[in-house]
């Protein structure tokens, strides 16, 4: 797959905005995006509330979007 490198490049950038979440934002947004459990389900698991879980995941996917737009610049990694 000749588009590897900048696929790897951007599960990377991925990788390092979830890194850098809260506990309980990461696993909200793992639990949500990677797993496809409902957000009334992880507000039950993590004792909050619906929205609580809208919100993390809202900000999770906007961090994820800032770190891909400004780590990945035509195919290669910022410095």
């Amino acid at each position: 797959d000749l588009h590897y490198p900048l696929r790897r490049q951007r599960q990377m950038c991925i990788r390092d905005s979830i890194d850098t979440f809260k506990p309980n934002m990461r696993t909200a947004f793992l639990l949500s995006q990677i797993e496809g459990v409902s957000y009334a389900d992880i507000a039950a698991q993590l004792g909050v509330t619906v929205r609580t879980i809208e919100r993390y995941i809202a900000e999770g996917l906007f961090r994820c979007h800032c770190m891909l737009r400004d780590g990945v610049v035509a195919g290669q990694a910022r410095p």
